[in-house]
């Protein structure tokens, strides 16, 4: 993927929608046939590949507690999504509020900031989250399972996350217009996002957005008042 991602940015072209989703899908194929077989490949082993533990892998046929497969994220994605539909409840950008605004603010300046927001599940979320599966699902999601970002913002806005993901893809083509009309800063907004972009189906839309904003807001702060001017005088010496 890295390599496929330097080679378009090299070229300076966007990749066709074909081109993307025959990529993505080799690239997942071929993920899913070493993660299938992966208890067999070691060094100087015969693997035969069997392709039906892929199709295991995309579409297995239980995910009971007892089964493995409670693990997985493609089922704690569709477990967290039926949790919110049971409770008819969701959080309509409040825990993203807390999780960006309230949570990095230090407990030694505001020690009651939860309780003050009325947010004091996030202090026990695993706890929280672990009763709202039981009931809804009729099991817990495994500690440590990822839900993916199309569940955790389904889990904020419900039906909204068709919209939050159009403005995503939006705010990618902006990246990538600016990058290649303006450059400069804009470049390392579209590295930063590229890079994190891992986070949207290994983690949670949050994680993602976290991160980025940690790396953007500080590297536009350092470009702005450390490289820029200096670039500015550069150039007036060149003349």
């Amino acid at each position: 993927m890295t390599l496929l991602v330097a080679w378009y940015w090299s070229r300076g072209r966007r990749p066709s929608l074909s081109g993307l989703f025959l990529g993505v899908l080799a690239i997942s194929l071929a993920v899913l046939a070493v993660f299938s077989h992966r208890s067999d490949i070691r060094v100087g082993a015969d693997v035969d590949f069997d392709f039906s533990r892929l199709i295991e892998n995309v579409a297995p046929e239980s995910v009971l507690i007892a089964n493995t497969w409670i693990g997985n994220e493609y089922a704690a994605g569709i477990a967290t999504v039926l949790t919110s539909d049971y409770h008819h409840d969701y959080y309509w950008g409040y825990r993203y509020f807390v999780t960006f605004l309230i949570r990095p603010i230090p407990r030694q300046i505001w020690p009651t900031k939860y309780e003050d927001m009325n947010a004091d599940w996030l202090r026990h979320e695993d706890s929280y989250v672990m009763e709202r599966s039981i009931a809804a699902v009729g099991h817990p999601l495994v500690n440590g399972a990822s839900t993916g970002s199309i569940a955790d913002v389904y889990m904020e806005f419900a039906w909204g996350v068709v919209l939050v993901f159009y403005l995503l893809g939006r705010a990618f083509g902006l990246a990538w217009r600016r990058h290649r009309m303006r450059g400069g800063i804009w470049s390392v907004w579209l590295i930063a996002m590229l890079v994190l972009s891992i986070y949207l189906p290994t983690q949670s839309f949050s994680a993602w957005l976290h991160r980025l904003l940690f790396m953007g807001v500080v590297t536009s702060l350092f470009w702005r008042f450390w490289i820029r001017p200096r670039r500015v005088v550069g150039r007036r010496e060149e003349r």
